[in-house]
């Protein structure tokens, strides 16, 4: 199979540059030679065993597609052949493979591009859930199955991507989908979309919390600042099931999202056609931080209430009014050739997002 020469082919690259080292950036001129005659290969939704089964070679494949200048840092690659020679049956291995197919077509610097590859080669699926995540599972499930997000999601997927895509958006729109909360070294991962599965990092919201209650706004109760994170749990999951559900309308876990939004994009979304952050401003106006448009008053804590009561009862969603002092988040990062399936938040003088 081409998947299998291709990973091969990675594998023996590797062996001619032992002598090089990790820190060092090595050439991939000889692997993107070997590797550019074959055809992009698709990670079908509809196989997910199969799909699985490609990932490897399609991590190779974006890899030496969208590398800048050809180069890259080795400790990267070996980060990136750890993933992908790993146990297929096992599921963290299964979640590394997803979340590296978007890291390796993101644009990124080569060195932040390796860093997460080493990072999330140790990410695992949380098994045992503490109360607090019960909680945040919970609200993210309600988010799953709350009418007006489907009919949202499925009424913008037909703006974005055409009503010849109407069937499809039916057919896929029962299929289930399941939340998983991971656990990583690196905190700046919100989520990413795999096959039929929301991923939520626990330690990017752990974080978040820790700060909130260490440097709390005097003006807000904990009971307010549990709602602000559970706000920003529906928020994530909002976006990153919007990325599960045009993959599972297009079939393809490495969709390209803004190839097909470029061709049809309204005014509003021609300068970021990314589905999920689409879909954030349909319901919040902008890809919003709920931590600083609270704290500068552009958002009542009251907004936070309502809608989350609404998201537990599956009552009507509250609309919020649009205003300047609304604080966008400064991420997440856009793709080369294709959009989301992963967000990646910001640390500043280590304060994230």
């Amino acid at each position: 199979m081409a998947s299998d020469e291709i990973v091969n082919q990675f594998l023996q690259y590797l062996k001619s540059i032992e002598g090089q080292f990790d820190l060092s950036d090595v050439d991939l001129t000889p692997l993107i030679e070997q590797t550019k005659f074959y055809t992009p290969i698709p990670l079908k939704y509809s196989n997910p065993q199969i799909a699985l089964r490609n990932m490897s070679c399609v991590i190779i494949q974006n890899l030496c597609k969208y590398t800048d200048n050809a180069k890259y840092p080795k400790y990267g690659l070996n980060a990136i052949k750890s993933v992908t020679t790993k146990n297929l049956d096992d599921p963290d291995s299964q979640a590394q493979l997803m979340l590296l197919v978007h890291i390796t077509k993101m644009k990124l610097s080569i060195y932040e591009s390796a860093l997460y590859c080493k990072h999330f080669e140790r990410m695992s699926i949380i098994t045992e859930y503490t109360d607090q995540l019960n909680k945040w599972q919970d609200v993210a499930y309600k988010v799953l199955a709350h009418s007006e997000i489907n009919t949202t999601i499925n009424d913008l997927m037909k703006r974005t991507f055409g009503t010849e895509y109407s069937e499809r958006i039916e057919e896929t729109d029962s299929i289930k989908v399941s939340i998983k909360f991971v656990v990583t070294t690196e905190a700046e991962l919100r989520g990413f979309a795999g096959i039929n599965c929301v991923y939520i990092n626990e330690g990017y919201f752990n974080l978040k919390a820790s700060q909130l209650h260490h440097n709390p706004n005097p003006a807000l109760s904990a009971d307010e600042i549990e709602d602000i994170l559970l706000m920003d749990i529906v928020t994530v999951t909002l976006h990153e099931y919007s990325h599960v559900r045009i993959r599972q309308v297009l079939d393809d876990l490495n969709m390209s999202s803004p190839h097909f939004i470029a061709e049809t994009a309204i005014a509003e979304d021609a300068e970021d056609p990314e589905f999920g952050r689409i879909v954030e401003r349909k319901f919040f106006n902008v890809t919003i931080n709920w931590v600083k448009s609270i704290g500068c008053g552009a958002v009542p804590v009251t907004y936070i209430t309502n809608f989350l009561n609404a998201i537990n009862t599956n009552a009507a969603l509250p609309v919020l009014t649009d205003n300047v002092y609304i604080v966008k988040r400064s991420r997440p990062q856009t793709m080369h050739g294709g959009g989301g399936g992963a967000d990646l938040s910001y640390v500043h003088d280590g304060i994230i997002e």
